[in-house]
């Protein structure tokens, strides 16, 4: 009776956790919200979409005119890319940053655009996701 009790409880309290990238993601997503205003990373995602030749995709992208928080946020090996999503050869601007243990960022997109990038992925607007591995 008490290991059935046991059970339940530990079944119960490890429904509710996190994934640690989920958190990861979640705090990540909470400082980007609070250092650039997404219809500035919008416009700028997509003007530097039309502007890049296909045959640069997949490369790391110039920052020189991004918005401050996305140049903020140039450190500790992140990438920023232009990538083809989906069979639709849509592009898409990705942040990327992590290691060994998981990879997180956002993708930004036209308004109608919907992340599949990694495991868990978050809503902001227009077209602009957080996402984790």
């Amino acid at each position: 009776m008490k290991l059935s009790f046991v059970i339940i409880i530990i079944a119960v309290a490890c429904t509710s956790c996190k994934r640690p990238a989920d958190v990861r993601m979640e705090k990540f997503a909470s400082s980007v919200r609070q250092t650039i205003a997404p219809g500035e990373l919008e416009t700028w995602a997509l003007k530097t979409i039309s502007d890049t030749p296909h045959e640069r995709n997949f490369t790391d992208i110039s920052t020189n005119n991004a918005p401050k928080g996305v140049r903020d946020l140039m450190t500790n090996f992140a990438t920023l890319q232009i990538v083809e999503v989906g069979s639709s050869n849509n592009a898409v601007v990705l942040y990327a940053r992590g290691g060994g243990f998981g990879h997180w960022g956002f993708a930004v997109g036209a308004p109608t655009y919907i992340c599949d990038f990694g495991h868990t992925q978050e809503h902001w607007t227009n077209g602009i996701w957080f996402w984790t591995e």
